[in-house]
């Protein structure tokens, strides 16, 4: 009865479903042995799931692995294994920003890149870097209007500046083959923003800014032209404070910040040794923000939803952040 309803045995059924659940896992654990991936699902006998693999497959889970995880190089002072890691794939080469992040130079929701080579992106990229990497293919972006030098050991696919981190994403999956994962990524974080905007619904009646306290300055955003700010005042729908720059930032003084007196404020990247600096001057207890008790500070010093796993870090903390904040709850 069951073969005549699903065309197979139960057995063949199991094994298609297990060929299946290691194919997945293949992509999305490069870093899983062929065998790890066997016990996974169930089958303890490596060389047996070899031959079962190589029979539903036409090529062994080694050909299989390596055909769908290409030997990838990143060109680019954009962090770009957020969306190759997203998507399964483990860069043999890419950027990081030694100076900026206080692990290995990348976010540390970026901790799977271990085992990655990285080099410094704020300085010189040199090709023999990737010329020397047996590399399968090398995702370059533009980097400060310079033309680059070419490769000849490997091709290169050139992804123009985009406007959104979708577009990177499928810039990044099509480059790769991986376009119907893609999909699934956009969806799982889209499901989860949903429920962030939900959270913050009822803040979308008042005005509002974003600070970045720094040692030496203070940073006014406007409301477009980074990807936070997009994500604040165009997809979540929060209402922007009348007069904001028109660049993505300006330094301003607390006595601006007075003039513009926004209902609320974010303080976004903020070290709190900065920010307890201000706190107790004049010109910040006299904020409307700081009077109403809408102020918004969490430790946001990685948060950048440029890229998949970047964006659900984000959405992660911030759901957190707003569910034990008293300012989101609506009164």
């Amino acid at each position: 009865q069951f073969k005549k309803h699903y065309d197979q045995s139960p057995k063949e059924l199991i094994h298609q479903l297990r060929m299946q659940r290691a194919k997945e896992w293949m992509i999305a654990h490069s870093d899983w042995t062929i065998a790890e991936i066997a016990e996974r699902v169930s089958i303890n006998d490596e060389f047996y799931f070899s031959r079962l693999f190589k029979k539903r497959e036409g090529l062994s889970p080694s050909q299989y692995r390596k055909r769908l995880i290409p030997r990838v190089g990143i060109w680019s002072q954009a962090l770009l294994q957020d969306h190759l890691l997203a998507l399964g794939i483990q860069p043999v080469i890419a950027p990081s920003f030694p100076t900026q992040y206080r692990s290995n130079g990348v976010p540390d929701y970026l901790s799977e890149i271990e085992g990655t080579r990285l080099y410094d992106a704020s300085a010189t990229i040199l090709p023999e870097w990737f010329e020397t990497s047996n590399l399968d293919l090398v995702l370059r972006t533009p980097i400060r209007g310079e033309s680059p030098p070419m490769l000849t050991s490997c091709p290169v696919i050139d992804i123009l500046k985009q406007t959104c981190w979708k577009d990177y994403l499928y810039a990044v999956a099509t480059a790769t083959d991986m376009l119907e994962r893609a999909t699934d990524i956009i969806n799982e974080v889209e499901t989860f923003e949903s429920v962030v905007k939900k959270q913050i619904e009822f803040n979308r009646n008042v005005t509002w800014a974003v600070i970045w306290i720094r040692d030496s300055e203070i940073r006014l955003y406007g409301r477009t032209g980074h990807t936070m700010l997009d994500f604040l005042f165009n997809e979540i729908g929060l209402r922007a404070v009348e007069e904001l720059p028109q660049t993505v930032y300006m330094t301003i003084s607390l006595e601006t910040l007075q003039q513009l007196d926004p209902d609320g404020l974010f303080i976004l990247w903020s070290q709190p040794a900065d920010v307890e600096r201000i706190r107790g001057t004049k010109e910040w207890k006299t904020l409307r923000a700081v009077r109403t008790g809408r102020i918004f500070h969490p430790d946001s010093v990685d948060w950048d939803p440029w890229g998949p796993l970047g964006r659900m870090h984000m959405l992660r903390q911030l759901h957190t952040y707003i569910s034990d904040s008293n300012c989101f709850v609506c009164p």
